[in-house]
This record gives structure tokens, C-alpha cells and sequence, in this order.
């Protein structure tokens, strides 16, 4: 958590906003004293990278679980009239 004056907050405030948009908080301070948090008002967003690796990771928990279900032989292969008598 950074901290901040009001006045380098009041000169750079666009640059704060996208630091808080980011996921960052910041603490406001004035004459030494905590004054406010900028806090941001939703959970940051995930890189797409973060994103890829937790789907890798689910993929392979899948496979590691469809794994262990017992495997049904259903014969086959079948032509479409046998559905049909």
C-alpha cells in the first residue's frame, strides 16, 4: 500500500486512478496524517496470462478425475438403421 499527499494526489489523480484500477490502494495523507484510501471499488482483473494458466490447470485436474471413472464399453460401432427395427 503506497502513500500519498493530498497534494501529490490532487496533481497526478488520473495517474492514481489507473494505478488504483490496477488493483493498487492508496493511502492520502495531509500534514502527515491519513486522510483517506483509495481503494478499488471492484476485485482487479486477471492477466490473460493468470487467466491461461488457471485453465490449464483445471483442464488437467479433469482429466486426472475423468480418469479414475471406470471406462463402459458401449460396442459399436453401429450404422444408423440398427436404431431403427
Amino acid at each position: 500500500m503506497r502513500t500519498i499527499t493530498v497534494r501529490e494526489a490532487n496533481q497526478h489523480f488520473s495517474r492514481y486512478i489507473a494505478a488504483v484500477d490496477l488493483g493498487e490502494e492508496l493511502i492520502i495523507t495531509k500534514r502527515g496524517r491519513e486522510v483517506a484510501r483509495l481503494v478499488p471499488a471492484r476485485p482487479p482483473v486477471a492477466s490473460a496470462a493468470a487467466m491461461a494458466s488457471a485453465l490449464a490447470q483445471s483442464r488437467s485436474e479433469l482429466d486426472a478425475l475423468l480418469a479414475q471413472l471406470p471406462k463402459v464399453s458401449v460396442g459399436g460401432p453401429y450404422a444408423r438403421d440398427d436404431f431403427y427395427d
